[in-house]
């Protein structure tokens, strides 16, 4: 593909000038090859993020632009001295950027990665290359802020505004990897040190149940993963309903009550004798209750008491909530605005889950057209509440 292609302009790279250079330059030849100001930003934050990768572990990069088949291409190299595959996962964000993204290793040591946008309107390949090699860099980047001077702000606002999205999803990748690989190390290290005695004979049945819990593990923290993808890409498919209420809180007190006992913990319902029926995903719902259970499991001390309640709310904010309230050490005040926040953890050093339980029970509620609510009082306990709109219940539920 490279043969034919039509050089535009080189660079190289060696520190954090020359990658702002190459911002502007790929805003700047986005724009006279017709793209869209959106496109065009998410060009640009594509190339930045290539040549900021190139410059990872390496002493310096080269990056070229070309055109070829109707395609804008940056074909961006580092010098050989690349730090490993451990930061390859930066390239991803740059592959949700452009239309088409390679990347491989060079025979010679170092890295190519090929980043190419689709150019709906091409235009003559031979003037763009011309008018820009009429110019040596320091002029083409004298004129650009030249032109750019009277009217700064609004001219970068689109660069800037892919430039921040571009960091923050560097930064949550980050974090995504980061308990990927902490949280799949333990159950992986079972997995193996259990295979491993029973070429020494140990007890086959024992064996077989460690296996299967890290497994088990391993399988929600991947649908932890995923369920939250799709939240935040807006996949979240419900399969809606009449549910009573009360068979939601029944599952999932069966399946808490085990971790519960475990800890001498009394967890209970309190009565509802009338059926409260809503129209919901039934899965859904037990997925929420599940983590509000988990998590009140999880730092409620030996001894404590976590209840279920369901409430018909007044009518001044109509609906149903599922209250879950236990008598663990409360949420201190500077604590409460990051509960939601995925892959948040209270302490550097807990590790007691992966930090999406919340953040999916958030985004269940709102996908229900609801809301959640906590309340918490350190040292006494905390409340949270899964609010489900007026509109989910049935016509029974609304005339009682």
């Amino acid at each position: 593909m490279t043969d034919d292609a039509t050089p535009i302009l080189g660079l190289t790279l060696i520190g954090r000038q020359d990658v702002e250079l190459a911002g502007r330059w790929a805003v700047e030849l986005g724009r006279r090859c017709g793209l869209k100001k959106r496109k065009s930003a998410g060009w640009a934050a594509a190339v930045i993020e290539g040549a900021q990768e190139a410059l990872r572990g390496a002493r310096e990069g080269h990056l070229q632009f070309k055109s070829v088949e109707q395609m804008l291409v940056a074909e961006i190299y580092d010098d050989g001295a690349y730090c490993g595959s451990d930061t390859r996962h930066h390239l991803y964000l740059a592959q949700d950027l452009v239309d088409e993204m390679s990347h491989e290793a060079l025979p010679g040591g170092g890295r190519q990665l090929r980043l190419m946008v689709q150019l709906k309107r091409p235009p003559s390949v031979q003037a763009i290359s011309s008018l820009l090699h009429k110019h040596p860099p320091a002029a083409i980047q004298q004129a650009l802020d030249k032109r750019r001077a009277p009217e700064k702000k609004n001219d970068d606002r689109p660069f800037a505004m892919a430039w921040r999205r571009a960091r923050r999803a560097i930064q949550l990748r980050d974090r995504i990897l980061a308990v990927v690989f902490h949280d799949l190390r333990h159950p992986l290290g079972l997995i193996d040190a259990t295979a491993a005695t029973l070429t020494l004979g140990a007890d086959i049945k024992n064996s077989q149940q460690s296996i299967r819990k890290a497994v088990a593990q391993m399988k929600r923290l991947v649908g932890d993963l995923m369920d939250f993808s799709s939240i935040e890409s807006g996949n979240f498919a419900l399969q809606r309903e009449v549910v009573d209420l009360r068979c939601i809180v029944d599952q999932s007190l069966r399946v808490a009550r085990p971790a519960a006992e475990e800890k001498s913990l009394l967890i209970h319902a309190a009565p509802c004798e009338a059926p409260l029926k809503v129209l919901a995903d039934e899965s859904r719902l037990v997925q929420a209750l599940n983590n509000l259970l988990n998590n009140a499991i999880k730092f409620t001390p030996t001894g404590g008491e976590i209840l279920i309640s369901l409430l018909l709310q007044p009518a001044g904010r109509p609906g149903v909530m599922i209250q879950v309230t236990d008598t663990g050490p409360g949420i201190p005040p500077d604590r409460m605005p990051h509960l939601f926040d995925p892959y948040w953890q209270g302490s550097s050093t807990d590790r007691r889950g992966v930090g999406l339980g919340l953040a999916i029970v958030d985004g269940i509620a709102r996908a229900h057209q609801g809301r959640v609510s906590v309340e918490s009082i350190v040292g006494e306990g905390t409340t949270f509440g899964l609010h489900l709109p007026p509109s989910l219940l049935t016509e029974d539920e609304e005339r009682g």
